[in-house]
């Protein structure tokens, strides 16, 4: 009796397995640049084609209804005005947004980088963000480039939380890989 009942039971364990593996659409997105690149710009924004071009990229996830993210944007279009696009390249990217929201945002703010839209949230997936406002930096290539936190002072490349780029601890932190 008991031999059936785990041969049962390791039936309806094998047969859970085929069942999971069979709904997985997909494999996990490694977060990349050719991704950024492909994703659509907001009403009026740049190509990012020319700031993934730059040794160092800094791609910033926002949310127009994000608090912490509507305060850094003046930070990051100031830090923008600051280094050398061919330095530093800077692609913000909305998520969880409507793209009518997104293009209002960009009109008000007058972004000087490309404002790009993750409807189908593959960016959001491989970047693995969870939480707004997000900074990755990555080089040209698509490796981590690991910055000082100028909060922590920990080495990363992922920065969670607004930062006030165009100054102080962030913006020598930036200055200090480029």
């Amino acid at each position: 009796m008991r031999l059936l009942h785990l041969s049962r039971t390791l039936s309806a364990l094998l047969v859970a397995l085929q069942l999971s593996a069979c709904s997985a659409s997909r494999a996990p997105l490694a977060p990349s640049l050719a991704m950024v690149e492909s994703l659509p710009s907001a009403g009026g924004s740049t190509s990012a084609h020319s700031e993934l071009e730059a040794p160092v990229v800094m791609v910033h996830f926002f949310a127009s209804w994000c608090t912490q993210c509507i305060f850094e944007f003046p930070h990051l279009v100031a830090l923008r005005r600051t280094i050398d696009p061919a330095r530093l390249g800077i692609v913000a990217i909305a998520i969880d947004d409507s793209p009518e929201a997104v293009t209002k945002l960009t009109a008000s703010y007058d972004f000087p980088f490309p404002v790009l839209l993750d409807n189908g949230s593959d960016a959001k997936s491989a970047f693995a963000v969870t939480d707004l406002p997000l900074t990755v930096f990555l080089s040209r290539d698509g490796k981590p480039v690991m910055i000082q936190d100028a909060k922590s002072g920990s080495p990363t490349n992922r920065f969670e939380g607004a930062y006030e780029w165009d100054r102080g601890a962030a913006l020598a932190a930036v200055e200090s890989v480029l």
